[in-house]
């Protein structure tokens, strides 16, 4: 037996005029219908949300992957980046040292020939020296 039925009866039972009565439980069945989700509702909902969440995982995971290759790319340019100016360091650190054993040598030269120098005077005056006596 449908619940409006036995609304019907039960209005008409405690004394609701017969036309009444049909008036409220038609108003009342069409709130119902139009108000209250069914299990079949329900159902249709938790199936629309389901494919939509698949869609969004889907979705998700696209988005995901793009920025891992967009990321991968900016950090193989990092790294090119870091060579570049690591080797061009090397490369300048190299014409420096180059230039301080240059210099080294050079004062090696100097030090040589002022060394050999003040012997040759020593060596003079010791011979100067040694005839005076």
């Amino acid at each position: 037996m449908g619940y409006a039925l036995l609304f019907y009866r039960a209005l008409t039972g405690i004394n609701v005029p017969s036309d009444q009565a049909a008036a409220v439980v038609q108003a009342l069945e069409q709130s119902m219908s139009s108000e209250l989700t069914t299990k079949a509702d329900l159902a249709v909902t938790k199936s629309e949300l389901k494919a939509e969440m698949s869609e969004l995982r889907t979705e998700l995971k696209a988005e995901m992957s793009e920025l891992r290759a967009e990321l991968k790319a900016e950090m193989s340019e990092l790294r090119a980046e870091l060579k570049a100016e690591m080797s061009d360091l090397r490369a300048e650190l190299k014409a420096e040292m180059s230039e301080l054993r240059a210099d080294m040598v050079a004062l090696e030269n100097r030090l040589t020939l002022r060394l050999g120098a003040m012997m040759v005077a020593v060596a003079g005056l010791l011979f100067a020296a040694l005839q005076l006596t």
